[in-house]
């Protein structure tokens, strides 16, 4: 982001357009903070080369709160579950599009589970509401007596969130597909 006041300019191969930011790549993080600078207003331009494999396009799109063998709590998931919950359920409502899947995880543990450790996803599971999630019933106790836990997670339909977000860019006229040299970007002051 730019410092108030100054504009990238993008010379010859966008027609000397004006923009408040550049994102460089649409994969998950891209389309993302498209989204959000989109709906604040800013003039931006996506660049992005979609024959070009990446990361996103592999990603199966599983949000989960624990991960790994030991069950490790993800960083700041109480943070960002409520933030991405809103951020996909907004974006399914604006583009007619289902994009987020909401289920119940089971996590088989290797040993008898620890008080802490079913403390801990109780905690986990207050960030979704009963009535979302199928499998919230009396089984979850019967679940765990047996070496098994119920989280919350979703799975993101990542081809779908990146196609709808190409579909947005290209109406809006805010895409680039393809490469964008270094040289054809300036930094210009308002005035310009």
């Amino acid at each position: 982001m730019l410092s108030p006041g100054k504009n990238l300019v993008v010379k010859r191969i966008v027609s000397n357009n004006q923009y408040d930011a550049i994102i460089i790549g649409c994969g998950i993080a891209g389309a993302t903070l498209s989204w959000h600078l989109h709906s604040r207003g800013y003039r931006l331009l996506v660049v992005d080369d979609r024959s070009v494999p990446n990361a996103s396009k592999a990603a199966a799109g599983i949000m989960s709160p624990m991960t790994g063998k030991r069950h490790t709590t993800v960083w700041r998931w109480q943070d960002f579950w409520p933030e991405a919950l809103s951020f996909y359920q907004q974006l399914e409502s604006t583009t007619q599009s289902s994009l987020l899947r909401l289920i119940p995880q089971l996590r088989f543990l290797t040993h008898n589970p620890t008080e802490e450790m079913l403390n801990r996803t109780q905690v986990l599971g207050a960030f979704v509401d009963n009535e979302t999630l199928s499998m919230r019933s009396g089984i979850n106790h019967e679940m765990q007596r047996h070496g098994a836990i119920e989280i919350p997670s979703a799975i993101l339909n990542v081809s779908k969130f990146l196609d709808v977000t190409f579909d947005m860019l290209n109406n809006s006229h805010r895409l680039h597909c393809g490469q964008l040299p270094y040289e054809a970007i300036d930094c210009a002051d308002d005035q310009f």
